[in-house]
């Protein structure tokens, strides 16, 4: 029977324990950390970031694509009696797929159209203007607020003799949506910020305390800001109060650096646990791209290769991950753990690849799979099948060696340029040959014009170090390293 463990090495020293049972308690070494403070600690930044959020999201500014709903939408059926006769309403599909507190509900995103000087940093502010039905706001599914008055059931009436089905499968709230002209303000403490209009002067931003009415009875707010990665680097990384003021100090500096350098990478590999929690992907979604993927792989050669290491991630476009994206924009952590079992001995095939999806998109897709894949969720995995994972988020080049010369395999997420975070993120499989050499999986290199690894033009990089460094040309910097080797503990 298997045993596994995991260790979370922060500061370059950590002492491993059984991983899934209780953790062994062990006595701290001088300038590390146990295995049990290492899970604590990110339970508890987890925590602090649920409380930050909640704290302040009262005060955020709603953006283009933030989602709304309506006290008064159903995505149940509405039965309408008109003139003695019932019609039964349907409630199209919301836009928006995910877990919300009411599930009943249907979720649209907020379309910002209406002052093009409320852009900042290149975030589309919403203001009290961006209030028109369909241009702004999207249809929520039916009404369960039913017609009150003659008008309202004519216009019904005429709907159902001009099309019928067609037009009640599309909901009811489509019919019946009438909207104020603006969004309500309600103040909580801070004035609000305002942007200048030819048209109408000053024109206020809407927040999530604000409300927009519909005079059939209900009135539309806000459940997200749509600032999720805003928040995750201002809020979130820096505290939203000084948030500012340390990206001020930076830009001499080069602001495009100050989250690579300046960031711990405990803070980066929390975030994206918690993006993932709170944005996850549908279970709808995961079943559809599971039969998808599987049509795909299986009928496309040149992806899934038998006993080979996947190096063409830019060849994956029309294979699913998450609610929109694709595996070629944000599949390299899937990849990665496809090639590390294929370096562990495993037998690996096109439905190996569409579990190791399904699995993510079950817990680990961060923002619905839209940046990637949690570096925790992917250790968590390699512990699930039993093997043992060491995790570390240390900066420090003895640390990550250490983790070389003692693992069989290596998953690590990078910072594509450590002087650039503009160029993103990347995880790949770092293998061992028997001499000790390290080569990288899937960076996107070619040799006579195909994909293929690096390895060094051939001699192998002498430390994990080495090839971290050069995932992307030089400048990659480490954020996780996730080491793996099969059990050393094997008992019948």
């Amino acid at each position: 029977m298997k045993t596994s463990k995991m260790e979370i090495i922060e500061g370059g020293t950590g002492v491993g324990t059984q991983s899934g049972k209780q953790l062994k308690q062990q006595e701290k070494q001088p300038g590390g950390t146990t295995v049990s403070d290492g899970v604590q600690g990110i339970v508890e930044g987890a925590a602090l970031l649920g409380e930050y959020i909640r704290e302040d999201q009262s005060k955020e500014y709603l953006v283009d694509g933030a989602v709304l709903t309506c006290t008064g939408c159903t995505k149940n059926v509405v039965s309408i009696m008109i003139d003695g006769e019932v019609f039964e309403y349907y409630a199209k599909k919301g836009e928006v797929e995910g877990t919300f507190a009411d599930k009943s509900k249907i979720y649209g995103r907020l379309t910002v159209t209406e002052n093009e000087n409320a852009n900042i940093f290149g975030q589309q502010y919403a203001t009290v203007a961006d209030s028109q039905k369909e241009k702004n706001i999207p249809y929520f599914g039916n009404c369960s607020i039913l017609p009150a008055n003659k008008m309202e059931r004519e216009k019904l009436k005429k709907i159902h003799n001009e099309a019928g089905f067609e037009k009640r499968k599309e909901g009811s709230c489509k019919y019946l949506m009438s909207l104020n002209n603006q969004w309500e303000i309600y103040e909580l403490g801070k004035g609000l910020m305002t942007f200048g209009n030819d048209a109408s002067g000053e024109v206020p931003r809407i927040t999530m305390t604000s409300t927009l009415f519909c005079t059939h009875g209900g009135f539309i707010y806000p459940v997200s800001s749509g600032q999720a990665v805003a928040r995750m680097l201002d809020g979130i990384i820096f505290g939203a109060e000084d948030a500012k003021e340390k990206v001020e100090k930076e830009k001499a500096k080069g602001i495009k650096a100050f989250i690579p350098q300046k960031v711990s990478n405990e803070a980066v590999v929390v975030a994206m646990e918690k993006l993932s929690v709170d944005y996850p992907v549908s279970p709808i979604t995961i079943q559809q791209n599971e039969a998808d993927n599987l049509a795909i792989l299986t009928t496309t050669a040149t992806l899934c290769e038998s006993g080979k290491y996947i190096e063409n991630q830019a060849s994956w476009s029309t294979v699913k991950y998450g609610n929109k994206s694709t595996m070629n924009k944000t599949g390299c952590g899937i990849i990665a753990s496809y090639n590390a079992l294929l370096a562990l001995g495993e037998s690996v095939s096109e439905q190996t690849m569409v579990d190791l999806i399904s699995r993510y998109e079950q817990n680990g897709a961060v923002l619905y799979g839209e940046f990637g894949t949690s570096p925790l969720q992917i250790a968590k995995c390699f512990e699930e099948k039993g093997y043992d994972v060491t995790l570390s988020i240390s900066k420090e080049e003895a640390a990550i060696n250490d983790i070389g010369d003692n693992s069989d395999t290596v998953i690590a997420t990078v910072y594509n340029n450590q002087y650039n975070v503009m160029d993103q993120l990347h995880t790949v499989s770092i293998t061992k040959d028997a001499n000790g050499k390290f080569s990288i999986h899937n960076t996107g290199v070619k040799k006579g014009g195909k994909y293929a690894v690096k390895d060094n033009n051939g001699a192998g990089y002498d430390t994990l170090h080495d090839a971290i460094c050069d995932v992307s040309g030089g400048d990659s910097m480490n954020i996780s390293v996730i080491g793996i080797s099969k059990p050393t503990n094997n008992t019948p």
